[in-house]
């Protein structure tokens, strides 16, 4: 038991007694823990208020043991990427990305590289004027390749020709002709190259792509289908954004 500090943003609040809340917070160092924030519902101007909303970026000063829930002592701000409040579309994205971190990733599994991707998302929507599909299929395909199950592009999954015709989320990449079924999904040449390099580039790159609505479209169906044929979950939060997009 002790005091110690973690860089990290909140993927979910939720009420816990009559003026706390029981954060989800995805650390840098140490994956996604669990941290009570006491009396930050008691009164209007509540100071602690800002510290436990979602996306709330910050260095959390925290007390208690890590397998179990901390206590929240203090909390310097560093953003509250406030622009994606204001947008229902993005703050629900936001939310779908929260919940497959927590999903794929659960509690005090610590993954810099996921954090990276994450923050990198959430920064775009914020302050970018990035096409929402495009950040949507970017980060369901990087977090797939850093929880480790990148699809595979370059032979056939099934019986590794090279001579590749088709997507197949659930088998788990490219397949030939005479692998494919009723889940393949024959792809242009433009949007193999997209997922190519989505798959391939660096993390920081990730959004540096273009494409016509048309390519962003046939991207961001792929990659979807893929997340949850390969992680075997469904999301309510996917259904709750494509309300608002």
């Amino acid at each position: 038991m002790a005091d110690f500090s973690e860089r990290g943003i909140v993927l979910k609040r939720s009420d816990y007694g009559e003026n706390n809340c029981m954060l989800s917070i995805f650390t840098r160092k140490s994956g996604i823990i669990k941290a009570v924030i006491y009396g930050v519902k008691r009164g209007k101007n509540n100071s602690k208020a800002a510290s436990a909303q979602f996306l709330c970026y910050g260095d959390y000063d925290l007390y208690g043991g890590r397998g179990n829930a901390a206590s929240v002592n203090s909390v310097n701000i560093i953003d509250a990427f406030l622009p994606v409040s204001n947008d229902i579309a993005k703050l629900s994205l936001c939310a779908y990305m929260a919940e497959t971190v927590m999903t794929l990733l659960g509690e005090n599994n610590p993954d810099e590289r996921l954090f990276g991707i994450l923050l990198n998302c959430v920064y775009a929507l914020a302050y970018r004027d990035d096409n929402i599909m495009k950040v949507k299929s970017a980060f369901e395909l990087k977090l797939m390749c850093a929880e480790g199950y990148a699809p595979e592009m370059g032979s056939c999954v099934k019986c590794g020709s090279e001579d590749i015709a088709a997507f197949d989320a659930r088998e788990g990449g490219m397949v030939c002709s005479e692998c494919m079924r009723g889940t393949s999904r024959r792809i242009s040449a433009a949007t193999y190259r997209a997922l190519y390099y989505l798959i391939n580039c660096p993390d920081k790159r990730m959004l540096s792509f273009n494409g016509n609505d048309t390519l962003i479209k046939e991207i961001g169906e792929i990659s979807e289908n893929y997340l949850l044929e390969q992680s075997d979950s469904r999301f309510k939060t996917l259904d709750y954004f494509k309300a608002f997009s």
